[in-house]
């Protein structure tokens, strides 16, 4: 269905606040990371099919628990690429439980477990995802590594951001970001996500210019430790799009909003909820700049879309998260 544009441009930015925060993008700190390899150039389906044969090697020739459960959550990562919630969500169940068999394999286990929650938290089904941080954290906890609690805090914030417990969200990122700095977390993947869920929390609370300025650092961090084309970058410059959009800023946020929409769109299927929900974050943008045929252009495009996607197979998601995260893999 195409949406309706007869609401005054003043309640599109007054809802600009709850979907800004409710449906955040979020980069998860120190959830499965990436290791970079010449196959990320191959077509996702390609990659799966490639991961589909070497699981099947791995189990004929009895391979270890922590192998194998390793090797089945990078083909979740992969089908979560591609936009395939249930082979995807089955892939990490199926990890989870090869890794569960040890007790030597926890701090792999406790990683899928992340990633199973920003699944979850993708597709908009919070309560699945908060059980899984929460179990994450309560691991981690008995492990002691303080650098791997803060991260599982910082996803427990963006929970509550989603939720609209904005202080806690707030509160929780920004003890996250801190000790993370503290402890000179070499993952900057770490301090984009607390930043920007901090930005978020803020302009929430009507501090939005806090959240301009800890979007523009974690445009900054993204942009030294990646590279431009990067998902982080891209996910930082929603975060600041929304928080100009928030402050008056609307040419700023159309600019920063429409370069991240040109990012994600070389990283994300076409049906996938991240990016329809950029798109509507770029709709919103040209709506405040008064731009209403290009805005309509982008509503027609999300219409197509809608029509076209087969979601029998993934929950329902009218206004789903986006997760820049969601293309990481364990680390080996």
């Amino acid at each position: 269905m195409t949406f309706l544009f007869a609401s005054s441009l003043s309640r599109c930015l007054r809802s600009r606040v709850l979907i800004a925060s409710l449906l955040a993008i979020l980069f998860s700190a120190g959830e499965l990371r990436a290791q970079p390899d010449s196959s990320s150039r191959l077509p996702v389906q390609q990659r799966i099919q490639n991961q589909l044969s070497l699981l099947h090697n791995l189990e004929q020739t009895k391979a270890s628990a922590s192998e194998r459960g390793y090797q089945w959550a990078l083909l979740g990562a992969q089908y979560t690429t591609a936009g395939d919630f249930v082979n995807s969500e089955s892939s990490y169940n199926h990890a989870l439980q090869i890794l569960s068999a040890e007790t030597s394999t926890i701090a792999r286990y406790t990683d899928v477990l992340d990633q199973l929650g920003a699944l979850y938290r993708i597709y908009g089904r919070i309560p699945e995802a908060l059980n899984c941080r929460r179990k994450a954290l309560a691991l981690r906890q008995q492990l002691g590594d303080p650098l791997e609690i803060a991260r599982s805090k910082s996803h427990l914030a963006e929970l509550a951001l989603m939720s609209h417990n904005f202080k806690d969200a707030f509160n929780n990122a920004d003890q996250a970001y801190e000790s993370m700095s503290r402890l000179q977390d070499p993952e900057q993947s770490d301090l984009v996500s607390a930043l920007i869920v901090r930005s978020y929390a803020e302009c929430a609370l009507h501090k939005c210019d806090h959240g301009v300025a800890d979007a523009q650092q974690a445009l900054a961090i993204g942009r030294s430790a990646f590279a431009a084309d990067s998902v982080p970058v891209g996910a930082a410059m929603i975060a600041l799009g929304s928080a100009e959009l928030k402050s008056g800023a609307t040419a700023e946020a159309g600019n920063a909003v429409r370069q991240a929409l040109q990012i994600f769109k070389t990283q994300f299927a076409a049906d996938d909820p991240r990016l329809s929900y950029v798109m509507q974050q770029y709709r919103d943008c040209l709506l405040a700049q008064h731009q209403k045929r290009e805005a309509r252009e982008i509503d027609d495009q999300l219409s197509t879309l809608n029509r076209s996607s087969d979601r029998q197979s993934a929950p329902s998601c009218p206004s789903c998260t986006v997760s820049v995260f969601g293309l990481r893999t364990p680390a080996h």
